[in-house]
């Protein structure tokens, strides 16, 4: 997500330079950096320093900083010390409850709360590398979804270190959750639980028309025909060849083979992740489970609960009372604090992913680009402010940031 800032920041940077100076020149002439933080904070960057190797929860980007006397001086600062007391809070609040479940359920336990994206398989695995291979292993996932190969990557990666794999959903595991699901020897699934169906979805490259959505279901465009069909009447092959010339005008024809591709990957990915949870029957029954969670619904947002995720053929438990109650408490206890406004969303956790000896946090924070994305940032050159969003993980007192 980008979001611009405007000037509104140039006065008070102004303001916060001569207040520097103005201590700077009423303070004793040593410096309170370090010999190594002076140098690395003042190593030919122009009106820019670029701060990391104190700063493990982010890089940090100072304006002047030769002109402050002290850290408390420099810009953000201040958001360190709360970071560390913010993800001090955060485990002392999601590692209890996870304890608990662990010890109810018997087994090593993972929890997984965050997007399904390329960024966060590295963390899962340092995660699981801390856990080494497991005869049973327990997964708690809440996540909206992500890429389809990310899902099968994480999916293959968590049956390298599990031989009995159980998913356990409180809240959503949707899009490529639920396809992640498939993998699991069983799922428990809570009265709150949902999964959703798992047609893929394509987004344009660059802007979209204002009246066009960003992201477009390859379900959608094989319903234009049915629609042809069913509202208008349209059955003659010559009126067929008509709806397709409109739809290759609207849609470039190499994308409309992206979609027809897209569909034919998430069907493959969720057949081979099916065998996982079901080994023993037959192909045609698993056929049939992944024809109605591709394509046998009307919207992707659509909930499917607990009894029709049974009733579709896959194994599922219902959560006892004492699981239940954890679940929902771990996942309460994982959820980010909301924030007051756009410019407090650096150090609010995102994401989590967890162990009893390992714990990562997703973290938005605030970076500098060109205002051009093609140039790099020249000294006088025009800059916008973009959230980016990276790992910060501690796993038995080491950290690392990702």
């Amino acid at each position: 997500m980008a979001v611009k800032q405007g000037d509104g920041n140039a006065p008070r940077e102004a303001d916060q330079r001569r207040a520097c100076a103005k201590r700077r020149k009423n303070a004793a002439p040593d410096s309170l950096l370090s010999g190594n933080q002076a140098a690395t904070a003042g190593a030919g960057m122009g009106n820019h320093a670029h701060v990391s190797a104190h700063c493990p929860l982010f890089a940090l980007t100072l304006p002047a900083l030769g002109s402050c006397t002290s850290w408390e001086d420099l810009p953000g600062m201040h958001r360190i010390g709360t970071l560390k007391r913010e993800r001090d809070v955060m485990e002392s609040m999601t590692l209890p409850p996870l304890r608990a479940l662990e010890e109810c359920r018997g087994n090593p336990l993972i929890l997984y709360v965050a997007p399904l994206e390329k960024m966060c398989v590295r963390v899962l695995y340092e995660c699981l590398r801390t856990l080494g291979k497991q005869e049973r292993l327990d997964v708690v996932l809440a996540t909206n979804g992500g890429t389809i190969t990310t899902a099968h990557q994480v999916a293959r990666l968590l049956r390298e270190y599990a031989h009995h794999l159980t998913i356990l959903v409180p809240y959503h595991a949707l899009s490529a959750g639920t396809l992640l699901c498939l993998s699991a020897d069983e799922l428990v699934l809570g009265p709150m639980s949902a999964l959703g169906p798992i047609d893929a979805h394509i987004g344009a490259a660059g802007f979209p028309p204002p009246d066009a959505p960003t992201l477009i279901s390859a379900q959608d465009v094989r319903a234009f025909r049915e629609m042809a069909e069913q509202w208008f009447g349209v059955v003659r092959e010559e009126d067929r060849l008509q709806i397709l010339a409109l739809v290759a005008q609207r849609i470039f024809p190499t994308s409309l083979s992206a979609f027809y591709r897209s569909d034919q990957l998430t069907r493959q990915i969720a057949n081979e992740l099916l065998a996982y949870q079901l080994p023993d029957v037959d192909t045609s029954i698993r056929q049939h489970i992944v024809d109605r969670l591709a394509g046998g619904y009307f919207a992707h947002d659509y909930v499917i609960s607990r009894h029709e995720a049974r009733s579709l053929g896959l194994r599922v438990r219902f959560a006892s009372q004492q699981e239940e109650a954890l679940l929902w408490e771990v996942l309460q206890a994982s959820r980010p604090s909301p924030c007051d406004s756009p410019t407090h969303l650096e150090g609010e956790t995102t994401g989590v992913i967890a162990s009893s000896s390992f714990s990562a946090r997703l973290l938005p924070r605030w970076v500098d680009v060109p205002a051009a994305r093609h140039k790099t940032v020249r000294e006088g050159e025009s800059t916008e402010r973009t959230l980016e969003v990276h790992w910060d993980m501690e796993g038995k007192g080491d950290g690392d940031g990702l």
